[in-house]
């Protein structure tokens, strides 16, 4: 059997999910793998939630139309807001932009946001190809 050699993509992409990095995004794809509650955060003396999960940017659209996102597996996603959108989510993807909202009282936060119907069907179609491919290759 041979083996696929490819290109390594150097990335400074992973880690902890910043909202503020992908906030122009044509799309997001976020595949949670695991949720975490109350874990002690890297602010002393407090706790946060945690959703890990694996992350796929669109930053444009010819990123979209060439089928190339920028990826990140195991991602750390502990923006409270953010967390609960995708704590129920384990083992699905969800196709989001984000967006920093302003509530009338109180400070700003980022969410989540649905994408347009155009832009999920070509999304939908990027995870149906890479999970075919990914079944061709288990065969």
């Amino acid at each position: 059997m041979a083996v696929e050699v490819v290109q390594f993509k150097d990335s400074a992409f992973g880690g902890f999910f910043k909202p503020d990095d992908v906030k122009g995004a044509v799309a997001i794809v976020i595949e949670p793998t695991n949720y975490e509650e109350n874990v002690p955060a890297y602010e002393e003396g407090k706790l946060e939630n945690r959703v890990y999960a694996d992350v796929s940017v669109f930053h444009d659209l010819a990123k979209l139309e060439a089928a190339d996102p920028e990826v990140a597996e195991d991602m750390v996603i502990n923006k409270s807001v953010l967390a609960k959108q995708t704590k129920d989510l384990i083992g699905k993807a969800v196709v989001v932009q984000v967006e920093k909202r302003q509530p009338k009282k109180g400070n700003a936060y980022w969410s989540f946001k649905p994408v347009d119907p155009q832009i999920q069907e070509q999304v939908e179609a990027y995870l149906e190809a890479r999970e075919s491919a990914a079944n061709d290759l288990i065969g």
